[in-house]
């Protein structure tokens, strides 16, 4: 009997899909049962907040290597954390002020963390997201992409703020540079800016302008990945290798870690807010 020539390829291809699908979770297997010992049951509950951690099951060796994995809080890290995001006894989470200029920031002490991103790249829901647990508090939006035109103050306490800067790209305001590039050039307030990328999209020219605007500023700056629920496992893959090569050779003093999120599930959302508390002085993590 004859076998068509297609068929056989496809087989091929299926058997060889299934040993690489195999060995990738004996893999993780195997060093989920090494962890586990000997205070091990720390390290899997830091990996199971973190989303990139849960993209190595799809690959045979890991994405990220463990030197570029700098921020691994423990479970009551991020625990501890997540208080800080929501309204307490004497901790209350507003919406602190809008300014159109950097020099009409709130006049405060506290550190700051701004969000900056091309429009329709999350920013607005991820900060939803953050501050989930917190009833009644409206963050600002606009109805039309592009148009936010003002820097937005979330307060949370007396721990931090966090900043969200116009969007950049399509219909970006005119008064990007003034706003947005004046307050990431002067606020002293500012612990770090996070540069928000859609896993969809990936890079895109204006992605890299940003980058080179953050580089010049020589800023310390963090890469967070957005929408990572709304692409299919080959191209989290795919996208997190091209960012991996990005971050190697177009950045300096972005940190080799990204932090994927999904605002609509939720997703490393608890290990983000960690990153933040930490960044801001809150919370101390040992990084073990």
């Amino acid at each position: 009997m004859q076998v068509c020539p297609k068929c056989t390829r496809f087989l091929a291809r299926e058997q060889r899909r299934r040993i690489f699908s195999l060995d990738a979770q004996r893999t993780l297997w195997m060093r989920e049962v090494r962890l586990s010992g000997s205070g091990g049951q720390d390290v899997l509950k830091k990996e199971a907040n973190n989303p990139l951690f849960a993209a190595n099951k799809y690959v045979q060796h890991p994405i990220f290597e463990d030197k570029d994995m700098i921020f691994r809080p423990t479970e009551t890290e991020v625990q501890e954390a997540g208080m800080l995001f929501e309204n307490g006894r004497t901790h209350k989470v507003q919406f602190a002020k809008a300014a159109y200029y950097p020099e009409q920031a709130p006049d405060y002490n506290l550190p700051e963390i701004a969000m900056i991103g091309r429009s329709n790249v999350g920013k607005s829901s991820l900060i939803k997201a953050l501050f989930s647990n917190v009833p009644g508090l409206t963050v600002r939006t606009s109805k039309t992409p592009g148009h936010t035109k003002l820097l937005l103050f979330y307060q949370a306490g007396s721990a931090f703020s966090l900043v969200d800067l116009p969007g950049y790209g399509f219909r970006q305001p005119e008064n990007f540079a003034v706003t947005a590039e004046g307050y990431l050039r002067t606020r002293k307030n500012l612990q770090m800016p996070f540069l928000l990328i859609d896993i969809h999209d990936g890079f895109q020219p204006m992605d890299f302008t940003a980058i080179k605007m953050l580089e010049d500023f020589s800023r310390p700056y963090s890469l967070i990945v957005t929408k990572v629920d709304k692409v299919s496992p080959r191209k989290l893959v795919t996208s997190l290798l091209s960012i991996r090569d990005i971050l190697q050779t177009k950045t300096t003093t972005c940190l080799p870690q990204p932090f994927l999120v999904s605002a609509t599930k939720m997703k490393g959302i608890a290990f983000l807010r960690s990153y933040i508390a930490h960044l801001t002085g809150s919370v101390r993590v040992s990084n073990r």
